[in-house]
């Protein structure tokens, strides 16, 4: 009796767990759905409302957005919303509106890998912006030119436009800008490799991110830092840096950047043998590239795993991965996963003892083999090219400074000579001036002096004229005198002669 009365109690429990638990389901497939939208997609989903009810002008700026908004998740579609936006803008004439719809379509078209028109675009931008005289404006353009030449393999070009773009962005000290454009040339001489160089540059675009709180930035630039441990095969270090990025960009909800961090993870813990965990990152990145349609993520994704599986010894989704890698390898143009691809279905089909197909598909991957070695030659004397290019710039700049240098110092004696002679002259003119002074102080002392001896000399006559008067007046006195009163000598004489009366 308590048997049966224990076994009924355990079927209404069993049966009563169950139901709960296809309650907990049934609604988190109703209500999640709701919630698992992004900020991003419900934003799009509200712009989409209220286009149709707004005028063209109006539009033209929503579309933009959505242009923005959508190519975080799909390119394509992004391009197709600028293009719209394009459409609209020429229609109104409006420039502005036309410049950022072309900078957002020559983006979209890079990363999708249509570089001609990519090009296109990137030429009309820089044309309105020159005419606009918008300095910011052509940095930006700039620093697009060199993400397309990048994506072309084309290093000396990508690198030319980079420093064109810091030239202006350090000039107008447009940090955030120059951030983003210190990490790209950090990228170039990474993919030259010039590892210093490439650290040197990241760091400085990393500490302006920081300064600044620029958070995707922090992300992207840690994704780079972490690439380059990957290449130094310091893995401990890469995964985390890649984990630090991974919780940045949780705040950015980017699907790009969150592809391209799972997928460098998975490479770190394959270094590290911990084919786990690289199988739990790539399936990631694998599935986000998927729906971001970047076909030759897909192609290294899928490379990337049917590496993996097959070092786990799961040959079935070892040969899965591999045919779905050539498949975007094709579509992509990518030679080194067809490589992978066939080099891989050989080994599978090896360790299942399909003897033949292994034979067949060893032959392809040797085929495949020189022709990316080819490509791989073409990345060397690109490489070549991007260094000879960057120590020829260096150069350039380092002359140019020298130049500048040469060029201050000679003016620097300019002046000090242009000095000289101002101060020789100033001193010139006020001794000029003192010897002109003198002169006619001494000349009008001499008129003074000649007219007072004049004048003297006029008086000196007058006196003596007067003197010589006086005298003839004395004189003529005398001699009246002399004529009417006789001699004292003479009355003397007679005076005598009478007494002694001789008279």
């Amino acid at each position: 009796m308590f048997q049966l009365r224990f076994k009924g109690l355990m079927k209404n429990a069993v049966r009563n767990k169950f139901l709960k638990w296809l309650l907990v389901f049934l609604l988190l497939n109703i209500y999640v759905p709701a919630f698992s939208q992004t900020k991003a997609e419900r934003k799009i989903d509200s712009l989409l409302k209220v286009l149709p009810l707004v005028a063209d002008t109006q539009k033209i700026g929503i579309m933009l957005r959505l242009a923005s908004l959508t190519s975080k998740s799909n390119q394509e579609k992004g391009t197709e919303w600028a293009l719209k936006a394009l459409t609209l803008a020429r229609k109104h004439k409006n420039e502005t509106q036309m410049n950022s719809a072309y900078y957002k379509i020559a983006m979209y078209s890079k990363t999708s890998g249509n570089f001609e028109m990519a090009l296109k675009y990137a030429d009309s931008s820089l044309f309105l912006t020159k005419k606009d005289k918008d300095e910011k404006g052509i940095a930006q353009v700039y620093n697009c030119y060199g993400t397309i030449y990048v994506e072309m393999e084309n290093y000396p070009e990508a690198i030319k436009y980079y420093i064109e773009s810091v030239k202006i962005k350090e000039k107008l000290n447009e940090q955030e800008g120059l951030a983003n454009t210190y990490l790209n040339l950090s990228s170039v001489y990474n993919r030259i490799n010039l590892l210093d160089k490439s650290k040197e540059y990241l760091l400085k675009g990393l500490q302006l991110f920081e300064e600044n709180k620029n958070y995707y930035g922090m992300a992207g630039a840690r994704n780079t830092l972490g690439v380059l441990y990957n290449r130094e095969q310091n893995f401990k270090k890469a995964i985390e840096v890649f984990n630090e990025a991974l919780k940045i960009s949780d705040s950015v909800s980017d699907k790009n950047l969150e592809s391209a961090l799972t997928g460098n993870l998975s490479e770190s813990y394959f270094g590290l043998n911990n084919f786990k965990k690289a199988e739990e990152y790539g399936l990631l990145s694998y599935n986000l590239r998927k729906e971001l349609g970047d076909l030759s993520g897909i192609a290294y994704s899928a490379s990337e795993l049917s590496s993996v599986y097959l070092k786990m010894k799961n040959f079935e989704k070892a040969i899965s991965y591999a045919n779905e890698c050539l498949a975007y390898s094709e579509k992509s143009d990518y030679a080194e996963g067809r490589y992978i691809g066939h080099k891989n279905l050989a080994e599978a089909n090896e360790a299942l003892g399909n003897y033949k197909e292994a034979y067949a598909f060893l032959k392809l991957s040797i085929e495949d083999y020189e022709t990316f070695k080819l490509v791989e030659s073409q990345h060397a004397i690109a490489e070549v090219e991007g260094k000879y290019q960057l120590t020829k710039k260096e150069t350039e700049i380092q002359l140019g400074k020298e130049r500048m240098k040469s060029k201050d110092t000679e003016i620097k004696k300019q002046n000090q000579l242009k000095i000289f002679f101002g101060i020789g002259a100033v001193l010139f003119a006020l001794a000029a001036i003192f010897i002109l002074r003198s002169y006619f102080v001494k000349k009008k002392s001499n008129k003074i002096i000649l007219k007072r001896n004049a004048e003297v000399e006029m008086a000196k006559a007058i006196i003596e004229e007067k003197q010589k008067e006086i005298l003839d007046s004395i004189y003529y006195a005398r001699r009246i005198q002399r004529t009417l009163f006789a001699n004292e000598k003479y009355i003397e004489r007679n005076w005598i002669r009478l007494k002694q009366g001789k008279v």
